[in-house]
């Protein structure tokens, strides 16, 4: 399960720190470790050691492991989007903080200056049609406790437009309650600002 207090989440270290595939090579990596990690902590106990009902806890937690894990494979990068941009974020339902990569900003035109956008305004940067696909997903992840991935366009400050796909997986503490959500999105295909009225 993903954890807000593993050393290498990325609301630590940012994955726009590293060249865009890189960057998105190394959160599969992450993934792929954490539920390593959870196969070994889950092998190292002893079956009548724990409460009753902690080998299907252990089960579920790796089957959502796997679920984000294939989320993350369908957003790997393939040739014809070669140098597409991948961003990562972290919304806290604790202490209402928002974390975003460098990346993430390009991706919504958005100045870092301006710092990132909480879950309430996101829908605001959406086309209209594509905002209950947004808002399913963040059901999916924060009230069902559940991985999640969706597909939508950001219009973007100068005209043009991003169409997105998000992968989002819930951050649980250790009662199994979601405490934030984190997510990662790449970009996969453009389009130039719209033209204006004829002249």
């Amino acid at each position: 399960m993903h954890s807000s207090q593993h050393p290498d989440h990325p609301a630590g270290r940012p994955a726009a720190d590293s060249p865009h595939h890189e960057g998105f090579q190394d959160l599969i990596a992450r993934a792929r470790g954490l539920r390593e990690d959870a196969e070994a902590l889950r092998g190292g106990e002893s079956p009548a050691g724990g409460p009753e009902g902690r080998g299907a806890a252990w089960d579920e937690a790796l089957r959502r492991l796997d679920d984000f894990g294939r989320g993350l494979e369908s957003l790997r990068p393939v040739p014809e989007r070669a140098g597409a941009r991948t961003g990562s974020a972290e919304w806290s339902l604790l202490t209402d903080a928002v974390v975003w990569s460098d990346d993430l900003y390009a991706i919504f035109g958005r100045p870092v200056a301006e710092g990132p956008l909480t879950l309430d305004q996101l829908p605001s940067c959406l086309a209209d049609e594509d905002q209950p696909r947004l808002a399913g997903a963040v059901t999916r992840c924060l009230v069902d406790g559940q991985p999640a991935a969706c597909e939508f366009r950001v219009a973007r400050p100068d005209g043009s437009r991003r169409t997105v796909r998000l992968a989002a997986e819930p951050v649980l503490d250790e009662t199994g309650s979601t405490v934030a959500m984190w997510a990662v999105a790449q970009e996969v295909a453009e389009r130039g600002p719209r033209p204006g009225p004829p002249a």
